[in-house]
């Protein structure tokens, strides 16, 4: 039996753009002491290339929420970036899923900045 060419496959037209447009997203632990440069650059390549771009800022929200010592020092403590992580993996998997009390636990018994050491406060970030 001889090999066959493998058969090429037809040119074929790009798909089209989505009409929506597209979302960017500053994450709610990033800094909000300073804008976003990426998220800028990257609003102005979309809006030049004429996509509909819409900018989010859930960070700015965040920090309203719990305030600007607690947002910053998630945003700006590399310590707190697993912490960080797992108060929002609850949100997608449940606190149960990820045995999250005792996460808590163990996070609270690190050196963390004040507002953040005591176990119920994590828990209400959560």
């Amino acid at each position: 039996m001889t090999a066959q060419p493998a058969a090429v496959p037809e040119a074929t037209a790009p798909e089209p753009r989505p009409s929506g447009g597209i979302a960017l997203v500053c994450m709610p632990w990033a800094t909000t002491t300073r804008p976003s440069l990426a998220l800028g650059i990257l609003t102005r390549i979309g809006r030049t290339a004429g996509l509909t771009v819409h900018v989010h800022y859930p960070n700015l929200d965040l920090v309203a929420a719990i305030g600007f010592a607690r947002g910053a020092a998630f945003a700006h403590r590399q310590a707190l970036s697993g912490l960080a992580e797992h108060l929002f993996a609850c949100d997608l998997f449940g606190a149960h899923a990820l045995d999250s009390d005792a996460v808590l636990a163990l996070s609270a018994g690190r050196d963390l900045p004040e507002g953040l050491a005591d176990p119920e406060v994590l828990r209400e970030l959560r």
